[in-house]
């Protein structure tokens, strides 16, 4: 792993890439061999063109263009207008550094010709898709553009997933779609997370219109006094502006510092339309923040007049390398931008700041504000601890003195961990600035918040004593960052020995209501007692008229419930008896020409039931309509004269003629 980190360490060196996941993404893909890497890198920053490289096209891939499949020119050129007429090749320079380093790669780059792929794109949007083929010159971002006409969808909202034998997340808008080493026929899948399903059509609607807008930047170089202006479509990224304009200004993106930037600019991966630019023109300001790169180029192209000042310059440019090497990396920020999760926010300003001082450092407090509040000071006086907000800003230059020589020392430490709850924020941003007032306003109020408001950068970082008297949050002291060591203790000491006098007058009030409260207490619970028992009584009385009620209630309903399960039998049985009689054939009529057979029915009341069937209707016919009548056959038995049998227990299914019952039968009903 060192040594990965080394050669990582050299290609950046080399090549000037600054993305960290680009250099690990070349690298691997030639397998950690740096020369290789190198060499490939370089030719592509060297490359010729686009409108000198005569584009090879494959008959089956042109011959799709017939069938709606989008095709791109070699030809088009997504650069804006405005920057070609500045620089011819915005490489040459920084490639004609490697020269005595790599004779190879300079010799493959300028005499290879590097003919053009056609490369096919299936591309799916939930239900849609489109099928978009383009050459191999082009760029990441050119998808997207052509995705942004066809689904009016901003490019910053774009995220195109499938990469082959890629991370997605590695993949940027600005690269080169031959530097992917991608197959002919590509199957992506385009997702827009930062867009609801609902509103995609409205919400980007407005978004389009910006993006689609033209800003002119008036972009002034402090180093050299040059200032040149350059026109960008809305829908260009702030990262992707930077690397547009870095052949113009000689020099390299990481060594590029911008002032004009809106407020309202939070990255760099923001676009022209959403960072709040001044319509049409917006002006900037950018210098370099070391060695200029233009002081490089001078030394490399530079006439040498003789072999002694080549080995010269050699030395020179290997100098500057090595300083290159050992630069250190950028220090992350203590707290991102517009922290609105405190809790978040102060996680990563122990970590960072863990990071810059090292692990002899105060126990910050991980939460927000309020928590700290109620940790520390909204408690009992005798578990209040003095409350010390450490407020930082990175564009001071006393931060870091204050943080390794008075903050970090043991001693500092010490006496704030046994004594104090620290909690910190960083003002570096003025997102987090704004987040800060608006919390002071809320728990220490106006008065507070403007004198955190007034403190400039100059005047920071500053260490508030935080106390409580009476109910209220106050600032008991304010230590700034221009105080020593033996101050900043004093003022801590006395703060404390101030805060102890308060906790002791605060802590005899808390006993003494607290002795008070007991008594009311007492007395309250001796009333309470006597009022109970009273209330026992008549909760008793209560309980025992309402059983009383309860029992008379239960009878009603119990009789109620009886008298409707009766009714609701007797209409079950009349539905029954409704529904067999439905079921009952016809009866013959007198003049029927069909053999028939006429049933006399005694019922047990004395009543007769008389009805007629074919002989080829069956005993289930008889059955039914005896029980249609009233008379369940599961409660009477229905006899035969003679024969003298029970015709219940009967096959039901045989007729009348195989049963031999003449044309005329007397049966009776007797109840079981």
């Amino acid at each position: 792993m060192a040594d990965r980190d080394a050669i990582l360490i050299e290609f950046q060196a080399f090549t000037c890439l600054e993305n960290l996941e680009e250099c690990i993404a070349i690298l691997e893909q030639h397998d950690w061999n740096l020369q290789e890497a190198v060499q490939s890198t370089i030719a592509r920053l060297d490359s010729p063109r686009h409108d000198q490289m005569p584009p090879v096209v494959d008959s089956e891939i042109a011959s799709d263009g017939a069938s709606g499949i989008s095709f791109v020119s070699p030809f088009d050129n997504p650069s804006v207008s405005g920057l070609n007429s500045l620089v011819s090749n915005p490489f040459n320079h920084d490639t004609n550094l490697f020269e005595g380093a790599f004779d190879s790669a300079a010799a493959s780059s300028s005499t290879d010709v590097q003919y053009l792929r056609l490369l096919e794109f299936n591309i799916e949007y939930r239900d849609k898709s489109i099928v978009l083929v383009l050459p191999d010159d082009q760029r990441v971002s050119k998808i997207k553009e052509l995705l942004q006409n066809e689904f009016s969808i901003p490019v910053s909202k774009q995220e195109l997933h499938g990469w082959i034998h890629k991370n997605d997340s590695l993949i940027q808008d600005y690269d080169i779609l031959r530097d992917l080493k991608l197959p002919k026929k590509n199957n992506l899948y385009l997702l827009t997370p930062d867009l609801p399903a609902f509103s995609l059509i409205q919400s980007t609607s407005s978004e389009s219109n910006d993006e689609q807008k033209v800003y002119e930047l008036v972009i002034k170089n402090e180093d050299t006094g040059d200032q040149f202006s350059a026109k960008f479509p809305g829908s260009k990224t702030v990262a992707e502006v930077k690397f547009d304009v870095y052949p113009a200004l000689n020099m390299q993106v990481r060594h590029q510092v911008w002032q004009g930037w809106p407020d309202s600019m939070r990255n760099e991966k923001m676009t022209l339309a959403n960072c709040g630019l001044n319509f049409p023109t917006h002006h900037l300001q950018v210098s370099s923040c070391g060695k200029s790169a233009s002081a490089k180029t001078e030394n490399v192209q530079a006439p040498m007049e003789d072999e002694m000042e080549i080995e010269s310059d050699a030395e020179v440019y290997d100098d500057d390398l090595m300083e290159e090497v050992s630069r250190p990396a950028a220090l992350q920020p203590l707290m991102p931008n517009d922290a609105e999760d405190q809790t978040v926010a102060a996680e990563q300003f122990v970590r960072e700041f863990r990071a810059r001082y090292g692990d002899t450092q105060p126990v910050f407090f991980i939460g927000s504000l309020e928590d700290v509040l109620k940790e520390s000071l909204q408690c009992k006086a005798r578990d209040r601890k003095l409350l010390a907000i450490y407020l930082h800003h990175d564009n001071s230059i006393l931060s870091n003195v204050f943080c390794s020589q008075i903050l970090c020392t043991d001693t500092v430490v010490s006496f704030l961990s046994t004594n104090f709850i620290v909690w910190a924020w960083d003002l570096t941003h003025i997102s987090n600035k704004n987040i800060l007032l608006r919390h002071c306003t809320a728990h220490f109020g106006s008065v507070a918040a403007n004198t955190v408001k007034q403190f400039c950068p100059d005047k920071l970082p500053l260490l508030l004593v935080i106390s409580r008297n009476r109910g209220t949050n106050e600032v008991m002291e304010v230590i700034d960052g221009s105080c020593t060591l033996n101050d900043v203790m004093a003022r801590l000491i006395h703060s404390l020995e101030l805060f102890k006098q308060q906790v002791a007058v605060d802590i005899q009030e808390e006993d003494e209501r607290d002795a008070r409260e007991k008594m009311l207490a007492e007395q309250d619970a001796a009333y309470q007692e006597s009022l109970a028992l009273d209330r026992a009584k008549v909760e008793s009385k209560r309980k025992e008229e309402e059983e009383r009620r309860k029992i008379e209630d239960f009878e009603k309903q119990k009789q109620v419930e009886e008298e409707f399960k009766k009714i609701k039998a007797e209409e079950e049985k009349v539905a029954f008896r409704q529904s067999l009689a439905n079921q009952l054939p016809d009866e013959p009529s007198a003049n029927c020409t069909d053999p028939t057979t006429a049933f006399r029915i005694r019922c047990p009341e004395g009543q007769t039931l008389s009805r007629r069937f074919l002989t080829t209707g069956t005993l289930f016919m008889l059955m039914n309509y005896i029980t249609s009548q009233g008379y369940h056959v599961e409660e009477y038995k229905v006899l035969q004269t003679y024969p003298r049998r029970d015709l219940r227990i009967l096959d039901q299914n045989l007729t009348f003629a195989e049963l031999k019952i003449g044309r005329q039968e007397t049966l009776t009903l007797e109840k079981l």
